[in-house]
């Protein structure tokens, strides 16, 4: 009985130093990462938040000064602490600044060497390359907040949503793909309005956008629209059979092979007796639902 207590006892304060540990471990990190076999280093920053007990997501910084300009890759890390050692795998670039695109990819992985004592935590180790062996950079960091920067929420947001157009943009169907789109983004609600007919013209057009700017329209779960480009050429669709005392559903998703375009988008809806004018923003950022609702007879 009394070895029993000590077991319980034992793996208790094991669960608890561990939460400490993870908890001790939140914050805002600097140091520096030197290439192996090279003079070269960069300024590095680790943005660590906690997600659950032993699992920490992050935004992990590289940061040079070329030419007299600042160059710099933002990644989203995402990783577990076990046995002392933090290992955090890659899971996006979330920003590349005067850097050529895919410069940023020269890691998969960082895996660290965790030192919590009563000084600030320091975390040692390497930038693991893609191969999962060689490792290419010798890093140190060290805690300077237990806070972290008031932006680091948004730009794990943004990670995450980079990946998510990655699936999107790599679906193996289309049917997948406008599945995603629906589950994968936030659709905002633009707009309601009832009209008196049971019929009515739905023009769309995107000046201002590129012609790789693909937009599709789903007309309640009814595929109308795919893919087209609206910079090229207006779009026009009819709506028939609306009931009396029904609700249309008009979704509108974007396609683009860049992850940051957010083009203006002109939908006019016309019907018997009446119209209404809308622009707004139709992107790989958010879907956009207008709600007809037709008038009771």
């Amino acid at each position: 009985m009394r070895f029993l207590s000590f077991l319980v006892l034992f793996l208790f304060t094991i669960a608890s130093l561990s939460a400490q540990q993870t908890n001790a471990l939140r914050g805002f990190y600097t140091g520096e990462a030197k290439i192996i076999g090279q003079r070269t280093q960069f300024g590095v920053q680790l943005d660590l938040v906690e997600e659950e007990e032993t699992t920490f997501a992050g935004i992990f910084r590289l940061r040079a000064i070329e030419n007299n300009q600042v160059t710099g890759c933002d990644y989203l890390v995402s990783g577990i602490l076990e046995d002392g050692k933090l290992n955090l795998n890659l899971l996006s670039v979330v920003k590349e600044t005067n850097v050529p695109s895919g410069g940023c990819n020269i890691f998969s992985s960082i895996k660290l060497a965790v030192e919590v004592k009563e000084a600030a935590p320091k975390l040692k180790g390497n930038l693991i390359a893609y191969s999962g062996r060689d490792n290419i950079a010798k890093v140190e960091l060290e805690r300077i907040d237990r806070e972290n920067s008031f932006t680091v929420e948004e730009e794990i947001r943004e990670g995450k949503r980079i990946i998510a157009e990655t699936y999107i943009a790599n679906a193996p169907d289309d049917s997948v793909r406008i599945a995603m789109m629906l589950s994968y983004r936030p659709t905002e609600l633009v707009d309601s309005v009832e009209i008196s007919s049971g019929e009515a013209i739905l023009e769309i057009e995107a000046p201002d956008a590129d012609l790789y700017h693909k937009l599709t329209l789903l007309v309640n779960d009814n595929v109308v629209i795919f893919n087209k480009a609206p910079k090229q050429q207006g779009i026009r669709v009819r709506l028939v059979d609306l009931p009396p005392g029904g609700r249309t559903e008009l979704f509108f998703l974007c396609y683009h092979y860049l992850l940051t375009v957010n083009y203006p988008v002109q939908v006019v809806l016309i019907w018997d007796g009446g119209s209404k004018r809308w622009e707004f923003p139709v992107s790989v950022f958010q879907n956009k639902r207008l709600l007809i609702k037709r008038a009771e007879e």
